[in-house]
């Protein structure tokens, strides 16, 4: 009995010592870094802004396209900046030091025999394992988001930034719910529809028939030049057996990715496919649009797409993975390969999500594949290039995934990867 009080008494002074310290020093420090980084929040939302302004000026993304891209920037700076105020450096905490080592100890003393259990000192069962630590940063971030829209079910912006959220973490039927939120508030709009369709595709294996099908015919009756919608319904026609169809989708989305290597890359790849298809079946090849075959014709494609080396910041990497843990992967994992800058935000610059199968391969990192206008591999010096094998499909890393990384790297270099440990 006597041990326990001495070391309770011990605690009690360690946490009021512990307090006394930013009590004397004063708040200073802590605000000066919370104003620094939603300074920097506000200014990467400005150029953001800015770069979508001048592009909606130009013609080049139409008004309903301007409208979502700015809510969504609109969001993200809401979500990021409403963890509370700046609190200004003040010294009025220091009259509160001689109230915490006078008054703390006789409170926790006097409560504990008023409302706890002193024989139970002796003798008391052992107490749970600690909670493991919380999940990553993007994870609370959703969280927080998902429980600001239960407060505020009528924010249509919100929606759509909770379920692009829960895409790229690779939850999918919460992104189906908000989805669905948002068009009950906004009607079928092609930037509603065909998200929800993707997300309702991937709860169902990739499968596109049924309401995902008949959700983009909409979007497309709408909107006929949507990259997405235009994907996706070659993607349907396919699964239904229907190459044709197909092609006069991806024909004519061809042009319309020339600034986008790598999904110009991808898309060349399924063409191929199914022009082999209809050439096996002794079947003529679609008409081909004249956009598409100048674009064709320039080398943005069917086949390889311009590498832009150096001069794009363009990072190309080799990815192989160690024979020694070729019966740890499954069909069914996903492989990530990530760009982030060697001494900054741990923000990736530049993401490719694939196949674990399809290893070896080599992809190409570059400014197309940015996830913000203001981060990009060209702006950095050095990088450090990840791959990663999921088996859960998250883009956030867990404890058992299969990794490799190399850095620092000069953008416009070549890189080799070998995924060959896991992650702790």
């Amino acid at each position: 009995m006597t041990t326990f009080w001495i070391l309770a008494a011990g605690l009690m002074f360690l946490v009021v010592a512990l307090l006394a310290v930013p009590l004397l020093r004063g708040g200073r420090r802590s605000g000066e870094i919370t104003a620094d980084q939603r300074a920097q929040d506000i200014a990467i939302a400005r150029e953001r802004l800015e770069e979508l302004r001048r592009a909606h000026q130009a013609g080049e993304l139409s008004d309903e396209a301007y409208e979502d891209a700015r809510a969504e920037i609109e969001v993200e700076l809401l979500e990021d900046t409403e963890g509370g105020a700046v609190r200004p450096y003040t010294s009025g905490g220091r009259w509160l030091l001689p109230v915490l080592v006078l008054g703390l100890p006789a409170l926790a003393v006097g409560l504990y025999l008023k409302l706890g259990t002193p024989s139970a000192i002796v003798g008391q069962a052992p107490t749970p394992a600690a909670a493991p630590r919380g999940a990553h940063d993007l994870e609370s971030l959703v969280a927080k988001l998902a429980e600001r829209m239960r407060r505020q079910p009528d924010d249509p912006r919100g929606w759509l930034l909770l379920g692009r959220s829960y895409m790229t973490l690779g939850r999918y039927p919460e992104a189906v719910q908000a989805f669905r939120k948002l068009r009950a508030l906004v009607g079928d709009r092609p930037g509603v529809l065909v998200p929800l369709a993707d997300a309702l595709a991937m709860t169902r294996g990739g499968r596109l028939d049924g309401e995902p099908f008949t959700l983009l015919q909409k979007a497309y009756a709408q909107a006929p030049n949507d990259p997405t919608a235009l994907w996706l319904l070659g993607m349907a026609w396919m699964q239904r057996g229907d190459a044709t169809r197909a092609l006069e989708f991806w024909y004519r989305l061809r042009p319309k990715l020339a600034g986008d290597p790598r999904d110009a890359a991808e898309l060349g790849q399924l063409i191929a496919r199914a022009e082999a298809r209809l050439k096996a079946e002794g079947k003529p090849l679609p008409k081909v649009p004249e956009a598409a075959l100048a674009a064709s014709e320039k080398g943005t494609p069917s086949g390889e797409s311009k590498d832009k080396g150096a001069s794009g910041g363009a990072v190309r990497v080799h990815v192989e993975l160690d024979p020694a843990l070729a019966d740890a992967v499954s069909p069914g994992d996903t492989l990530f390969v990530y760009a982030k800058a060697w001494q900054g935000p741990p923000m990736p610059l530049a993401v490719y999500r694939g196949k674990a199968s399809s290893l070896p391969l080599e992809v190409t990192l570059d400014d197309s594949m940015a996830m913000m206008p203001a981060m990009r591999i060209s702006r950095f010096d050095a990088l450090r290039i990840e791959a990663r094998i999921s088996h859960s499909g998250n883009a956030i890393a867990q404890p058992g995934d299969l990794i490799a990384s190399a850095g620092p790297v000069k953008p416009g270099s070549r890189v080799r990867l070998r995924i060959d440990h896991r992650k702790e």
